[in-house]
């Protein structure tokens, strides 16, 4: 039963355990550590004695004779006049060995230092440790001089991904474990995700005899794919699940598995990873594009936009790399807008989103459209550092339109005037900057 509260000593039952050996008479009482508050006192051995501290305690003895022991429970002080009590016992045997780790399940990271575990039974304290990655064909030596009683060993492995085998040496005797892997965790990517399918990919794995695709079930991560490649393309239709994992296989053993990761946060649309647009110090237009995989593509167009849509500004058809680049030297004052178009191999199409940057040119600010639809917007564009105010100006010289421009690039909306012919004029503390005329259609 439970102590009363603050009081200085917890257990209230005390039994005590002994073990006589019935031939000589010889009795053994369990481990007790020293309990004084003190660092020296918590840091010493253990001793045997009789245990007045714990509810459970424990008797072990080394290389037992072979007779009749006999177990004794004693209620030493039972104030709530009885006590349930249970014993458990094991016999370890002498002379053997077993291996804890690694096993047949298990996995070692290459070409860093792995923790193996062991128990021995020995009376030698030492044994020498061999390796093989040929199936036991051949054993290269580890260590002969492995401290058996400490129960692990710090293996430094080899820079391989394969199977391995360890065995311990002792005495004449030799134990070896289940078959294991040693392998290190591979980067999968997403190639493409379309809106009717996706593309998985992962690198190659020379000792690789397959990969085993696993998908999110209803709770656990499930098998349901092996394929030679080295990607795979799935239907989204009867692949409803969003999260997957790979894992290579070395003969007929799976080696460690990915990181599970969701392919749809993976960052990569339909084919393109990254698109984007920038001015260089020549005012060119530099095109950077980015794909997730340059699979069944045939060629990649670049396009800009101009007044009666896109038009094709550059084409490359030599598909090696994911990663590629265009120039464009004839860029605009104002709004320059690309996109990529993709060919594949069985003439589909598919269009990357839109970059775009902003030029002005030699002007403070550029205009546009010019000529602009009646109630539409104009479009002002003007650097940022530039303290700049728009003014739109009538035939009779007043102004019907005047905004500080404070955005890059700036939308002014024309709604209600009339069609014509207006003059505009930027203003910086009040001293106009530039002029020019806008139509109204």
């Amino acid at each position: 039963p439970q102590a009363v509260p603050n009081t200085a000593k917890a257990l209230v039952n005390d039994l005590d355990l002994e073990l006589r050996y019935i031939t000589n008479n010889t009795v053994w009482q369990p481990w007790v550590l020293n309990a004084t508050a003190n660092i020296t006192a918590l840091q010493q051995l253990p001793v045997r004695k009789r245990d007045s501290l714990n509810v459970a305690e424990q008797i072990t003895i080394d290389n037992p004779l072979a007779g009749n022991y006999e177990f004794t429970v004693k209620g030493f002080a039972i104030p709530s006049a009885s006590q349930n009590f249970s014993i458990a016992y094991q016999l370890d045997s002498a002379d053997t060995f077993n291996w804890y780790f690694p096993t047949s399940t298990d996995n070692l990271f290459p070409a860093q230092t792995n923790v193996i575990r062991f128990e021995s039974g020995f009376n030698a304290s030492t044994g020498q440790l061999e390796m093989s990655i040929d199936n036991g064909n051949s054993w290269q030596l580890v260590s002969n001089n492995i401290d058996l009683t400490k129960g692990y060993y710090k293996l430094s492995t080899p820079d391989v991904f394969s199977k391995a085998l360890l065995r311990m040496k002792i005495n004449s005797e030799i134990f070896t474990t289940d078959t294991f892997t040693i392998s290190k965790r591979m980067n999968t990517a997403v190639g493409f995700n379309c809106t009717d399918s996706f593309l998985i990919s992962w690198p190659k794995v020379a000792a690789a005899s397959g990969y085993q695709l696993s998908r999110l079930g209803n709770r656990y991560m499930e098998p349901f794919f092996t394929t030679t490649d080295s990607f795979a393309i799935f239907s989204k239709i009867t692949n409803t699940a969003k999260y997957y994992a790979v894992a290579p296989i070395i003969g007929t053993k799976k080696a460690l598995q990915s990181y599970t990761f969701n392919y749809e946060t993976a960052g990569v649309g339909c084919y393109v990873k990254s698109f984007l647009a920038d001015l260089n110090l020549a005012n060119e237009g530099v095109l950077f594009l980015e794909l997730g995989t340059a699979l069944r593509i045939k060629s990649i167009g670049f396009e800009k936009q101009g007044a009666n849509g896109f038009v094709l500004i550059d084409k490359i058809t030599n598909i090696s790399g994911l990663q590629y680049n265009s120039i464009d030297k004839t860029i605009r004052p104002g709004s320059n807008i690309y996109r990529v178009a993709i060919e594949l191999t069985d003439g589909r199409l598919i269009y990357s989103s839109t970059a775009i940057f902003f030029f002005t040119g030699t002007n403070s600010a550029v205009v546009y459209p010019n000529p602009v639809q009646r109630n539409g917007s104009l479009t002002v564009l003007a650097e940022q550092h530039e303290a700049l105010q728009f003014q739109l100006i009538d035939n009779n010289g007043r102004i019907v339109l005047q905004k500080q421009l404070t955005d890059y690039p700036q939308q002014l909306s024309l709604l209600n005037l009339a069609k014509g012919i207006y003059y505009f004029r930027l203003l910086k503390d009040n001293r106009k900057v530039q002029t020019g005329i806008v139509i109204i259609n």
